[in-house]
């Protein structure tokens, strides 16, 4: 096993284990070290193929806690976004999706952090959350911060939430990648990659289940947060040296 693999297994490990105890962060966490790793655009479809996996965990677990006309509501904005991140996708060059992904990551920490949230929740809010986060997940993979966002608006409880934003990412990661496999993006390669590391995930998911009860919300928030600054940071340098 190369030093490469194992590094993509740490880090899809450690993202696991942040979003099973926050109910996201998955590629915003992963997504710009792996871009350090193997580049942004398998980094972008690992963490598609792995977040399907683990998303789907999650969207299990808490399936009785989805409201589904918000969810229909989010997956119909999301359909028209879909195809336009695809052409991001192709059209950015290695550097400039790097930089793309850190500078949106940096922004989602500087928005949660200041507790920013939408001024109201409703149909339009919803079609829009969904539009944004159909982009995002098809260009960059780190498609979290418009559904985090519309939820903490909608002020769901823990269980609710999670269960709401890993349904959505479940459905949107496995349009996406339908996608890739279609255009030939996704090959075996990547998906060889994504079974070594699957233990690993399995792994850091537990431990981020485990951890839900030893942090409090508010302490592992802060943990969160810092970490996304620091990746956020390091993926834009990378794409700017």
């Amino acid at each position: 096993m190369s030093l490469t693999t194992v590094a993509v297994a740490l880090v899809l490990g450690f993202a696991a284990a942040v979003q099973m105890a926050s109910g996201f962060g998955f590629a915003l966490v992963s997504v710009p070290l792996l871009a350090l790793v193997v580049g942004p655009h398998d980094a972008v479809l690992l963490a598609l193929v792995m977040g399907t996996v683990f998303n789907g965990w999650q969207a299990v677990e808490g399936r009785r806690e989805v409201d589904r006309a918000v969810l229909a509501r989010v997956l119909v904005g999301a359909a028209f976004g879909l195809p336009v991140g695809y052409l991001l996708y192709q059209e950015l060059g290695k550097d400039s999706l790097t930089v793309v992904v850190g500078v949106l990551v940096l922004v989602a920490a500087a928005s949660l952090w200041r507790g920013w949230s939408l001024p109201a929740t409703g149909r339009g809010i919803d079609l829009v959350a969904g539009l944004c986060t159909g982009v995002l997940t098809t260009s960059t993979a780190t498609n979290g911060p418009p559904i985090v966002t519309m939820l903490q608006a909608r002020g769901l409880a823990p269980a609710a939430f999670r269960a709401m934003a890993t349904t959505v990412f479940l459905v949107l990661d496995l349009l996406a990648v339908c996608v890739f496999t279609a255009t030939g993006e996704l090959d075996g390669t990547d998906l060889a990659v994504a079974a070594v590391a699957l233990p690993v995930v399995v792994v850091g998911g537990y431990l981020g289940y485990r951890a839900r009860r030893l942090l409090s919300p508010a302490a592992f928030r802060r943990v969160v947060l810092l970490l996304l600054a620091a990746t956020g940071a390091a993926a834009v340098l990378a794409g700017l040296t």
